[in-house]
């Protein structure tokens, strides 16, 4: 099997993407559902982009939360219940967009529930993944995750505008469904996965273990700092594209079919780029150095987001968008790779809730800051200002930050979580890759690394 697939070998893993795949589906006939309904009722580029920052933001708050209780309870368990919750939070929304709501603050509030609730369970979720394939596979299994969430991309505002003559409530109605149909895949896994030992620390200690033992992983903290920058600048193009549709239609009053229709076609542009470029992570990294792919794919995805923010006309737009979307997509799986791989063992949970919450608070911030600036100047400068900002950042940040290159590509083999002895005991430690007892050779202890 191709080293792309190669996670897809083992059921479990194959059972939980292939439901994920659909519970993104749903995700996207949402996202693509509300930004079309809130932009055609004339509320502004702003509220439309905090409705959309507010799938995202609870990662912030929630996320560190929810890895507390991965490192805690059964993970199989606490994403369930997060499951639950959030089948019941969507089915709300459709109810009320069914009476006829249609104000900003109000659906915002229930996608901001119904997001709190899955930012919970993510950790969880995330933090079974090395239980589910081998560590060599790891890359690919989360490029693969990426590649799920992009397929929905590409289907889900599709299926949104197709779906459109029935009603957004019912396109609502069919997110529920899909997060129902990823509770049922979970649920029949049968299996459980137990943290590796019982912690009685404080919620606040074990929080503030977690940001200890990330901050002592050099290439998480760089790719953390990195992602965060991102989301901050030309990631918000995502969630503008309803305010980008607009644009391109030229004209301040548009039907809600053109709207949404347009709206559709751009994320699934978007999304098709995305999944080519997640696939394309696990060969390219045959070839070429991670960081070596991550520096290219920084400096090409910001130059073709300011092109797509300046593109004048819906055909040059949709094939820009596509390639922003895979260069970022391809971006996303090198990050989350580096993460895996580094993240202790005893502490992953909190050490990828950290994570998650630092992408949702940046993404929502800069979403906030690009929806405010493109109300003044308009979304085309808005955009193509924050990639250039990022842009700049990259080229300096390459020059000036000191082995980079190293940490990205090999991580430190050295690492040994805190109060690993602890709460985990030294048997856990002894599994820790690099973390010698005398057995290896530093040039064996390189060699291993390298390969993974």
């Amino acid at each position: 099997m191709p080293a792309n697939l190669a996670p897809l070998r083992h059921r479990a893993f194959r059972l939980l993407w292939s439901a994920g795949a659909i519970s993104d589906i749903g995700t996207w006939i949402q996202l693509a559902t509300i930004g079309a309904l809130l932009t055609g009722s004339g509320s502004s580029a702003m509220a439309t982009a905090m409705v959309y920052g507010a799938t995202f933001v609870p990662q912030a708050v929630c996320s560190p939360l929810g890895g507390v209780l991965a490192d805690r309870i059964d993970r199989r368990q606490l994403f369930l219940r997060s499951l639950a919750v959030q089948v019941i939070a969507t089915g709300l929304l459709s109810i009320v967009i069914a009476t006829g709501e249609r104000r900003a603050w109000v659906l915002g509030l229930l996608v901001l529930i119904q997001a709190a609730a899955g930012s919970i369970g993510q950790p969880a979720l995330q933090a079974v993944l090395p239980d589910l394939v081998p560590k060599t596979e790891l890359t690919a299994a989360v490029a693969l995750g990426i590649t799920a969430w992009n397929t929905g991309r590409i289907f889900g505002p599709v299926l949104a505008w197709i779906l459109s003559p029935i009603g957004a409530a019912l396109s609502i109605g069919a997110n529920a469904a899909s997060f129902a149909v990823l509770w049922i895949a979970v649920w029949n896994m049968r299996r459980s996965f137990l943290p590796e030992a019982r912690i009685d620390e404080s919620i606040p200690s074990e929080l503030a273990d977690g940001a200890r033992n990330l901050f002592r992983a050099p290439a998480v903290v760089l790719s953390v700092c990195v992602l965060a920058l991102m989301h901050l600048t030309y990631v918000t193009f995502m969630g503008t594209v309803p305010v980008k549709a607009k644009d391109l239609l030229n004209s301040s009053v548009v039907s809600d079919p053109s709207l949404r229709r347009t709206v559709g076609v751009l994320m699934s542009a978007q999304g098709f780029g995305a999944v080519v470029g997640s696939l394309l992570v696990a060969q390219l990294m045959l070839r070429a150095r991670r960081s070596q792919l991550i520096l290219y794919g920084l400096l090409f995805a910001t130059v073709t987001a300011a092109v797509y923010a300046l593109s004048p006309s819906f055909l040059t737009a949709v094939p820009m968008i596509a390639l922003v979307g895979g260069a970022t997509s391809m971006l996303a799986s090198l990050f989350g790779g580096v993460v895996q791989r580094d993240a202790p063992t005893a502490h992953r949970g909190r050490v990828l809730s950290w994570y998650f919450g630092s992408m949702g608070l940046s993404y929502g911030i800069g979403l906030a800051a690009v929806g405010r600036l493109a109300d003044s100047v308009g979304i085309v400068r808005a955009l193509s200002s924050v990639s250039f900002v990022m842009f700049a950042i990259v080229l300096i940040g390459s020059r000036l930050v000191p082995g980079w290159r190293y940490k990205l590509d090999h991580g430190d083999s050295t690492i040994v979580p805190l109060s690993s002895v602890d709460t985990v005991g030294a048997s856990v430690v002894a599994e820790i890759p690099g973390v010698a007892l005398g057995s290896r050779s530093s040039v064996s202890r390189r060699r291993d690394h390298q390969r993974d």
